[in-house]
């Protein structure tokens, strides 16, 4: 017997009848194809073997022989086995694209060399489309594709084992013809022999791309050109005037051409178009040459005259020499045949002006230790028809790198440059204007704006400390300080280089002056300004908190503080529970605030302080209050009636009281007319739960809770002990005796408690909750 795997074969057998014990096996295999042997091997005598080793989908004759100790003997009958498929150990070979287009290509292949068992299917794969397909065929053909793309197949075989490792090939699809383009256009440009021709561009398929074809002729076949461009828009230049043309448009991408579009019979008239060019005493003036004309006449004109020329009609340009700078000029070119005006084109230019050359003498200079440069030059010489400034301007250096700082422009041979920077290396440069033309600059480069005053300030909340330098042959230092309202002065005297202006408001803006003197003379001046610190305000006093109207909600005010100097003055205002754990905070400018969406019976403390920027003063707090509910639920206890006592709620339809003592209960529910009712029958000395919803239908609009002790009383000195019967009396407003029907514990057994108002606090309702759940009502 054999059992094949794909690599293996198990094989078993029976030993031959034989008067001396087996010692051993012999089992050799061959290809069954070839008969060559592949191997043989001998084991102790056993009646099973596995065969490793081999080659998947492949028959072998194997064979197996018994020995005893007197030798081997024949071999028994030889059987013929095959391994089971496996994968193919290789890709399908031989991979070609045999027909390729823009959208379409057919790909084939031949089986894997080593297919491993019987080839079942082949999966295609392409991208980037990601596309797939499986065949039985060593061809397939894949539709829908992108022209002008690259495309990466990859094609795996499969048996019943699975698939192999696949093979890759790479081709490229043929361009497809673009759509033809649209909105041709062509019309000639403004004073040139020239034709513009633009279209609307064609968007290409696949990822092609798009060129395109102009030609043009004229109507007689004589002149004809072409060009090529990848933009929507082309030229055609050097083209004949008085000449009727023909242009076409062809798209294409990759050789693959649309469609034709043309425009037909586009004339290039006959126009001068008259250019002129000018420099500070000539203007050179140049035209088109028109057919048939003998001669053409340039007149020229300012406001002091005019003058013209005649010229050959062959000859297309002209200098007009010797003007005056700086002037505006009229040019008229007349074409002539036989001394009639043909054609006409008119334009104006102005000559401009000769370079001046550089300013000379650039002398830099600070003003008086003030943060001021005063600039100085020579004039430079100009024609007096033109109009001559100056242009300044000045820069930031570090020795390394220039930041432009600003310009300005003037008429005369200096300028004051103001608003600059102490400490600072400046390059000034200065250039003459001629006619609103800049030409060459001078510069100075690195003029440092000194101030050795230096002055400091250094401010607290309630003082500013002023420091400088000490100059030479200062005697006095002047100081003097102001803020909007108010100011004041000071002077210290010989070799002191600072000094605290004390008594300041906080939070306030003071301008300083310090002047260096010497006598009566001022040397230096220098102005700065300094905000005062802010400091801590005082507490707030006065802090009162109340429930607003039975609200949940507390209002709480408190004295106003009066803020340090001008600092801005806020109110924080934070809100815990009883347990310290904060339920909220705000801020605020005014002295009173309403913390809303509290909780019905939740005591709260809360505190405010005042604040002045990141300063705070203490904290005033109010201990313990307590938010109470709408219906203010009232008890009061004898030793076996509790008396209930409640505020009405507008729109509540029913009121629905029930009690507990913790093992026992009962409830009842009375209409709207009702603000009061007795527990009777209770036990003396007990500790009853009394809740108490107001209800509008199934809705609980308010809900209240409270609990009290009933009293003991003693006779002949024992404490009165029995059995729990709890009777029901309840009075409208006013206060009336009420019978109520049935018994309110039967009727709790055939109703299920309704649920505790959602305004019950957070302890009391889980604990609530409980009691219901173990609660036995007995009749």
């Amino acid at each position: 017997m054999v059992e094949d795997e794909s690599d293996s074969l198990s094989i078993t057998w029976t030993q031959p009848d034989t008067r001396c014990d087996i010692t051993n096996n012999t089992i050799s295999w061959s290809l069954s194809s070839t008969g060559d042997l592949v191997d043989s091997v001998t084991v102790n005598a056993s009646e099973g073997y596995t065969i490793t080793g081999l080659e998947p989908w492949t028959t072998y004759l194997v064979c197996v022989s018994a020995s005893t100790l007197g030798g081997e003997g024949p071999e028994g009958s030889c059987v013929n086995e095959t391994t089971e498929e496996d994968v193919p150990d290789g890709p399908p070979e031989n991979l070609i694209v045999t027909v390729i287009m823009a959208e379409f290509m057919t790909v084939q292949w031949d089986p894997p060399a080593i297919p491993n068992g019987v080839i079942t299917t082949y999966s295609v794969i392409w991208s980037p489309d990601n596309g797939t397909l499986d065949t039985s065929n060593t061809t397939c053909n894949i539709t829908d594709l992108s022209p002008c793309t690259e495309y990466t197949l990859t094609i795996s075989a499969a048996t019943s084992k699975g698939f192999g490792p696949p093979g890759e090939i790479l081709d490229i699809t043929d361009p497809k013809a673009p759509p033809a383009i649209t909105d041709l256009n062509v019309t000639q440009r403004e004073h040139e022999p020239e034709l513009g021709v633009t279209w609307t561009p064609v968007t290409p398929f696949g990822n092609c791309n798009v060129t395109y074809s102009v030609s043009w002729s004229d109507v007689a076949n004589t002149e004809e050109g072409q060009g090529a461009t990848t933009e929507p828009e082309y030229v055609i230049a050097e083209l004949s005037l008085d000449t009727e043309y023909n242009v076409c448009v062809v798209s294409s991408s990759g050789g693959e051409d649309a469609s034709q579009v043309c425009d037909r019979e586009t004339t290039v008239n006959s126009r001068l178009g008259l250019k002129l060019e000018s420099d500070s005493t000539n203007i050179f003036v140049s035209w088109y040459l028109i057919k048939n004309i003998d001669q053409y006449r340039i007149t020229w004109s300012s406001q002091s005259g005019g003058q013209y020329y005649t010229v050959d009609g062959a000859v297309d340009s002209f200098i007009i020499t010797n003007l005056v700078s700086c002037t505006e000029y009229s040019i008229t070119v007349d074409a002539r045949l036989n001394n009639n005006v043909m054609d006409t084109d008119t334009g104006t230019t102005r000559t401009s002006s000769p370079d001046p050359g550089q300013v000379t003498d650039l002398v830099v200079d600070q003003v008086d230790g003030q943060p001021v440069l005063n600039v100085t030059w020579t004039s430079v010489t100009s024609p007096p028809t033109c109009d001559l400034s100056y242009g300044v301007t000045w820069s930031y250096t570090d020795g390394n790198n220039t930041e432009f700082i600003g310009n300005d422009t003037t008429e005369n041979t200096e300028y004051t440059i103001t608003g600059l920077t102490f400490e600072t290396e400046y390059i000034v440069c200065v250039y003459p204007t001629v006619d609103g033309q800049n030409f060459s600059e001078s510069c100075q480069e690195e003029d440092v704006v000194e101030s050795r005053l230096s002055m400091k300030l250094l401010p607290t909340a309630t003082s500013i400390t002023v420091k400088w330098s000490l100059i030479p042959n200062a005697d006095s230092y002047f100081i003097v300080w102001l803020d909007a309202n108010d100011g004041a002065w000071h002077t210290v005297y010989g070799s002191v280089s600072e000094f605290t202006i004390t008594g300041l408001l906080p939070c306030t803006n003071y301008s300083i002056r310090l002047e260096a003197k010497a006598g009566e003379e001022t040397l230096l001046t220098e102005n700065d300004s300094a905000l005062t610190l802010a400091t801590a305000p005082s507490p707030v006093s006065d802090l009162t908190v109340t429930q607003v109207d039975r609200e949940p909600a507390l209002e709480v005010t408190w004295s106003p503080v009066t803020p340090p100097g001008k600092c801005d003055l806020t109110y924080r205002i934070i809100w815990s529970f009883s347990n310290n754990t904060q339920a909220g905070s705000n801020t605020t400018s005014e002295t009173l605030y309403t913390i809303h969406n509290l909780s019905y019976g939740a005591k709260y403390t809360v505190c405010v302080d005042s604040w002045v920027e990141v300063y705070n003063a203490t904290q005033e707090c109010d201990f313990g209050t307590t938010i109470s509910s709408k219906l203010a639920l009232h008890l009061e206890a004898t030793s076996t009636t509790i008396s209930v006592y409640w505020s009405k709620v507008d729109v509540a339809e029913t009121y629905y009281i029930e009690w507990t003592d913790g093992s026992n209960g009962a409830w009842t529910s009375l209409d709207s007319a009702y603000d009061t009712f007795d527990i009777t029958d209770l036990l003396p000395g007990t500790n009853y739960t009394v809740y108490l919803n107001a209800k509008q239908g199934s809705e609980v609009l308010e809900s209240d809770v409270d609990s009290i002790v009933t009293l003991v009383e003693a006779a002949d000195g024992q404490v009165l002990r029995g059995v729990r019967l709890t009777s029901l009396t309840a009075r409208k407003s006013p206060k009336k005796s009420l019978t109520t029907r049935g018994n309110p514990r039967q009727e709790n057994t055939k109703k299920r408690l309704p649920p505790l108002a959602s305004a019950m606090t957070q302890t009391r309702l889980p604990r609530f909750l409980s009691r219901m759940n173990r609660m036995v009502v007995k009749p």
